[in-house]
């Protein structure tokens, strides 16, 4: 099974790379985005049906929503099995038959997607993109440009790792200790960390109370503890007030989603101990090369 995902990632990439130039970039390259809710959306269509894309660096492979996919007639191959790993729990969904995606009145050919049954975007794009060039952010201007390594030089600003399949881990530092959280523009939530974290370092004091609060993933729903914190620090910059949240039950998925979905971009293991995502990211001009490990925080 690892094998085929593997394979199908590889094969995402190869389709899907035209999507880059598929948008109307201003004499800059900057291409505006929808930044709704936090997430990093365009607009296009499938055979007519307008459907809502999201860029994701926390998703290894592509998805497609089986509600937009009945809408739009894209059909699912009962012969490519996925195993589909979130933070929340797992599940096995099959990957979509050959669809157009219309951009900008350019096509582009995708197969292979995740067809999964509670997606939040009608088609979410992953970290292919962010592995093959230099992607700049500008979440204040919500804005975003895609450029040719050779042509932008610059340095980390932050202390970053990977793990073995690729996610990229930002050094965040929470009441004087170190957490390695993952680069994820597709949490649109507060920080998220992992019940294991959490109680390793007695965190469970900072929690705050907030009746029914859930955290959605890809696969799930689940219940989640909110944390107010007094201190924490990214890089150069710090916070006197940072709030992030953990599921007691969440630490398989998290940890799971990097066995199963894998990267073509092998590194050295490192456990992930969260995500970071848009309650933190959405004040930055954020750039990254995924490829040469390397994140720049600016802000503006």
């Amino acid at each position: 099974m690892r094998k085929f995902l593997f394979l199908l990632v590889f094969y995402c990439l190869i389709v899907v790379s035209p999507a880059v130039a598929a948008q109307s970039p201003d004499p800059e390259g900057w291409i505006p985005f929808d930044g709704e809710g936090g997430g990093i959306t365009f607009s296009g269509t499938v055979n007519g049906e307008p459907a809502r894309i999201m860029l994701d660096s926390g998703a290894s492979i592509g998805a497609v929503s089986e509600s937009f996919g009945t809408r739009a007639g894209i059909d699912s191959d009962p012969r490519r099995p996925i195993q589909v790993a979130g933070v929340h729990g797992e599940t096995r969904v099959y990957g979509s038959r050959p669809f157009e995606l219309v951009m900008n009145e350019q096509t582009i050919d995708l197969a292979g997607l995740a067809v999964v049954p509670s997606l939040s975007f009608d088609i979410l794009l992953g970290r292919w993109i962010f592995e093959q060039v230099v992607v700049q952010i500008d979440y204040p201007k919500q804005r975003v440009r895609f450029l040719n390594r050779d042509a932008v030089e610059f340095e980390s600003n932050v202390e970053v790792r990977s793990t073995r399949f690729g996610s990229m881990l930002i050094e965040t530092m929470i009441e004087g200790q170190r957490a390695w959280l993952e680069l994820d523009t597709g949490n649109l939530g507060p920080i998220f960390l992992t019940n294991r974290f959490v109680r390793n370092h007695d965190f469970q004091a900072y929690e705050v109370p907030v009746e029914g609060a859930r955290s959605r993933g890809v696969i799930t729903s689940a219940e989640v503890q909110f944390l107010q914190f007094d201190k924490a620090a990214i890089g150069p910059y710090q916070f006197a007030s940072l709030l992030a949240n953990y599921g007691r039950s969440s630490d398989q998925g998290v940890y799971r989603r990097e066995e199963q979905l894998g990267s073509r971009i092998r590194r050295a293991r490192t456990r992930s101990d969260g995500l970071l995502g848009v309650e933190i990211l959405r004040n930055f001009l954020v750039t990254t090369d995924f490829k040469n490990r390397k994140v720049h925080l600016h802000l503006p």
